[in-house]
């Protein structure tokens, strides 16, 4: 999961994503789903879903701490994080195929940043 920024209508899915996994008839899964998102990310994690235990974030979630230029690689694609205006630490985010991936003739291609 990638999380732009803290703001409320951007991250807090985050807290129904817990409770599928936790609560899931199947049980939980045996890994962290990995989740990239700005400093303090658990910390807001556990402000919007009072009464976790201790470990519950780390449990659920393996965070990851976004910086300018940062690059994640998910699956065969690979994920460029960019820092952004807005009013709270925010991050937009650039996804690329692999290089071997070459468009077919007529096909749009990304602007240069």
């Amino acid at each position: 999961m990638l999380i732009s920024h803290l703001h409320p209508d951007h991250c807090i899915d985050l807290t129904g994503m817990y409770v599928f996994r936790t609560y899931h008839p199947e049980g939980m899964p045996e890994r962290p789903l990995p989740l990239y998102g700005p400093p303090r990310t658990p910390h807001r994690f556990t402000r919007m879903y009072h009464g976790l235990e201790h470990d519950a974030v780390e449990r659920v979630f393996d965070v990851h701490t976004l910086a300018d230029t940062a690059r994640i690689e998910v699956g065969p694609l690979t994920v460029t994080a960019y820092a952004v205006q807005h009013p709270v630490e925010a991050y937009g985010f650039r996804v690329e195929p692999p290089a071997a991936c070459s468009p077919t003739p007529g096909t749009p291609t990304p602007a240069p940043i």
